[in-house]
């Protein structure tokens, strides 16, 4: 086994190609968090032992980031511009995707301060006038679905957006919207859409399919 810190080119002429034989990849963790690329190949068909690891090599940070780059440009367009891998012939197009997911990341956000107590105002202001808690685009009603556990859930969306705002102008409850997740995901889709815009859009589709 070896621990591979650098690639460097090689002077010899090799045209040979050898014989296809397996390949394989493991992650491994060391123990002060780094992390490595571990290729194993294994013995041919013919041989007394097929399975059984011949070679073995690990790449570090470093090194696998050299091999990124000889690799693109080794088979030009293996890899797009958006970093995703092409598909190419030879390849399962209908193989089953997979991916790591589950570290946990510590990321640094600016935020626009959000007023809660306005929101549980809001939400009883509607609930006194109305009885219900009606997205104010589509209607959609999280208790008449999902039962007690949708009780008293609903999104309030800002109609004057909140990067517009500089911390000195009051927010008054006219200015909230009661508003499902679906929709408030939409209305801040860009382009954008007011409240207004996007309920006509939805009762216009709803026209339309009936």
């Amino acid at each position: 086994m070896a621990l591979v810190s650098s690639l460097e080119p090689n002077t010899k002429e090799r045209q040979s190609v050898h014989r296809p034989t397996r390949c394989l990849y493991a992650i491994v963790d060391g123990p002060g968090g780094e992390r490595f690329l571990q290729l194993d190949t294994v013995g041919s068909e013919d041989r007394e032992i097929p399975d059984k690891v011949s070679q073995s090599i690990q790449f570090d940070r470093q090194a696998a980031g050299q091999l990124l780059q000889l690799l693109q440009r080794t088979f030009p367009g293996l890899v797009t511009t958006a970093g995703s891998s092409s598909v190419r012939e030879g390849t399962a197009a209908d193989a089953e995707e997979e991916g790591v997911e589950g570290r946990v990341l510590f990321k640094l956000h600016r935020l626009k301060e959000r007023n809660r107590r306005l929101v549980r105002q809001k939400k009883r202001a509607v609930l006194a006038g109305t009885g219900l808690l009606l997205c104010e685009v589509c209607k959609f009603d999280f208790a008449a679905v999902y039962g007690p556990l949708g009780d008293g859930f609903v999104e309030c969306h800002h109609r004057v957006p909140l990067a517009s705002l500089d911390g000195t102008a009051p927010t008054r409850l006219a200015d909230l919207a009661i508003v499902c997740a679906n929709c408030h995901r939409m209305l801040h889709r860009r382009p954008t859409h007011t409240v207004e815009q996007l309920r006509g859009i939805v009762h216009g589709r709803r026209v339309e399919t009936v």
